[in-house]
This record gives C-alpha cells, sequence and structure tokens, in this order.
C-alpha cells in the first residue's frame, strides 16, 4: 500500500511540474521553472555529499596525534597488540586499563542527514587522545528519508569497518626500538 501511495506522489509530482514548466512563456522562464522543479527533491542532496566529500577529503579516516612504544611482550607476530582484539580493548591485560578506546556519535549538520563517528584511543593515565579513526556518515535527502521504510541508503567515509581502528592501533603503539 505505502508502494501504491509512493508512487502516486511520484506521478503527482511529475505531473506538476510538467503543467508549471508548459505555462511558461518564455525558454528563460521554462528553464528556471524545471530548475526549480528538480531542485526542491534534491538540493540537500546535492549541498551534503558536496559536504560530505570535503570534509572526508580534509578531516576523515585515521589520525594518529601520539606514539607509544612498548616491549615486545606485548605485540603478536604480526604487529598488532595484544591488549587489543576486533575493535576492544581486553581488560584483563593491565596495560589495557591505561590505553583505552572510546566510540562517539555527533549528529553534525542534521539538516543535510550528517553524522560524525569517531572511534579514539586514550591514554587515560595522562588524560590525552593518542589518535583517532573519524567516519562521516550521510543518511541521504530528505525525500529518502521520508519515504524510506528500514535502512539502507547512506554513505560513510572512509569506508566503516574494523579495520581502520586495528590500522589506528597499529600506527600508535610501537614495538621499542622499531620505528617502521
Amino acid at each position: 500500500m505505502l508502494g501504491l501511495i509512493t508512487l502516486g506522489l511520484f506521478a503527482g509530482y511529475i505531473l506538476a511540474a510538467y503543467f508549471i514548466v508548459k505555462v511558461q512563456k518564455s525558454k528563460r522562464k521554462k528553464i528556471i521553472a524545471t530548475t526549480i522543479m528538480i531542485l526542491i527533491p534534491t538540493w540537500d542532496v546535492i549541498i551534503g555529499r558536496t559536504i560530505l566529500y570535503t570534509l572526508c577529503a580534509s578531516q576523515g579516516g585515521v589520525h594518529v596525534y601520539q606514539t607509544v612504544e612498548l616491549g615486545s611482550e606485548y605485540f603478536d607476530r604480526n604487529g598488532v597488540p595484544l591488549f587489543y582484539a576486533r575493535d576492544k580493548f581486553v581488560k584483563n591485560m593491565e596495560i589495557a586499563r591505561r590505553y583505552k578506546g572510546a566510540s562517539e556519535w555527533t549528529d553534525m549538520l542534521p539538516l543535510f542527514h550528517l553524522r560524525v563517528h569517531s572511534e579514539k584511543i586514550s591514554d587515560d593515565q595522562n588524560d590525552y587522545i593518542l589518535g583517532e579513526v573519524k567516519y562521516f556518515i550521510y543518511n541521504g535527502g530528505w525525500v529518502f528519508n521520508s519515504l524510506k521504510v528500514g535502512g539502507g541508503g547512506g554513505k560513510s567515509c572512509p569506508s566503516y569497518s574494523g579495520k581502520n581502528t586495528l590500522k589506528l592501533s597499529k600506527k600508535i603503539f610501537l614495538l621499542k626500538g622499531n620505528t617502521n
């Protein structure tokens, strides 16, 4: 039923746009009317995606603010910190009580459906953020969000995965004497 209503609204909008453009006398007014009718359902998509890609290029991804050198007993043979397992810090290791992971969601620009998800690793002893992975998420324009049933339709950058948090931990926690 919702699909039929959506289809009817879409057909009605196209029909209204056609008649609004058709009644215009000059070619210039027809172009302006067409542009307005196209922008009504899409203006926030154009602006939202432009902001998303700008933020992704300038602020998104893995950011390391300070590194920590640790002994070899804290790493596996692949260079992954032993107190870090699948996006979680293992609490039973003494060192994991000092270095903690946290996740934070912020509605950045609600009008354009933009959110920020930040995964941080901090040093609780010195109250300092060692690094973070910043994701920017765009959840579609107002037409999509008004009509959608269920999830989907969004875009994230960088691609959302635990691999970025693992990459962050490998860049923050370094083997003592190894400057790679």
